[in-house]
């Protein structure tokens, strides 16, 4: 049987909280870095005369639901322009799953 010193236990129980202190952090600022950006991108749609959602919620054809981060909508009385965007506060380059993830919910939202 291993006998484990207190004091090697208390380290890396020691250890473990502090990472996951430090996980939690970094999760928490990736998350307002994020809405951080969906902010910011949706008050670019504002002033430029969009009508806009956060986080929405829509039902494609396939009747599959797909949140979007912002959505902006503007009409000139004869077509409706709707932007969608999948907002990304990433310090590297977006992987090519999640570009086909984005393809795949626009077509499945379809024209309006």
């Amino acid at each position: 049987m291993i006998k484990l010193n207190s004091w090697l236990v208390y380290i890396v129980f020691l250890i473990i909280a502090l990472f996951r202190e430090y996980f939690n952090e970094g999760l928490r600022w990736m998350l307002e870095k994020g809405q951080e950006l969906e902010r910011k991108i949706e008050s670019f749609f504002q002033l430029n005369g969009y009508k806009t959602q956060r986080n929405v919620v829509l039902e494609g054809r396939s009747g599959g639901k797909h949140e979007i981060d912002v959505l902006a909508e503007k009409s000139d009385g004869i077509t409706t322009f709707r932007v969608m965007v999948e907002c990304k506060a990433w310090n590297k380059p977006i992987e090519k799953d999640v570009v086909s993830k984005v393809s795949y919910v626009v077509r499945d939202l379809g024209p309006k």
